[in-house]
């Protein structure tokens, strides 16, 4: 112990052998003397007035609930069941086959939403298309305007001389 301070409290509290305490109490000088006095006189200012907290119930019955507590949680953590593994064909059902059924499910509706706009895409690439007449006394004719994105077809009966 190098620090005075430090000696000065072990002194109060006792913690120095005798043959050490008396060799500090000869070479304390006046303001370690009175550092000394005022450490021994809140030490029995505090020894003799402090309170005491009664329990209403002894010290063991709260250790015994703070034990059950802890035994309590150590249950509730045990570890959960290994899951099991489970035979391949039923493997197959739980897991695979609701997979591909739900790709199977998307597959379809977007054939479904995609295939009338290809054919879409089809007409409008092309201006030229061809309307076939079977008939000879039907006479057709056609227009295609892009910008307006609309097709009219011009159907009429045959004039004969």
């Amino acid at each position: 112990m190098n620090d005075p301070v430090l000696k000065i409290q072990a002194l109060t509290d006792g913690e120095l052998d005798p043959s050490s305490a008396a060799a500090l109490e000869r070479s304390l000088d006046a303001r370690s003397r009175e550092l000394r006095d005022q450490l021994l006189s809140l030490k029995t200012a505090l020894r003799g007035n402090e309170r005491v907290h009664p329990l209403p119930v002894s010290a063991d019955f709260y250790w015994q609930g703070i034990e059950r507590r802890i035994l309590q949680e150590e249950r509730q953590r045990q570890p959960a069941p290994a899951a099991e593994t489970l035979p391949f064909p039923i493997f197959l059902i739980r897991r695979v086959l609701p997979v591909l059924g739900t790709l199977a499910l998307v597959l379809a509706i977007s054939m479904t939403l995609w295939l009338p706009m290809r054919g879409e895409r089809v007409a409008s690439l092309g201006t030229n298309h061809d309307i076939e007449n079977t008939s000879e006394d039907i006479s057709t004719m056609s227009f295609r305007s892009e910008s307006e994105g609309i097709t009219v077809v011009w159907v009429a009966a045959r004039d004969f001389e």
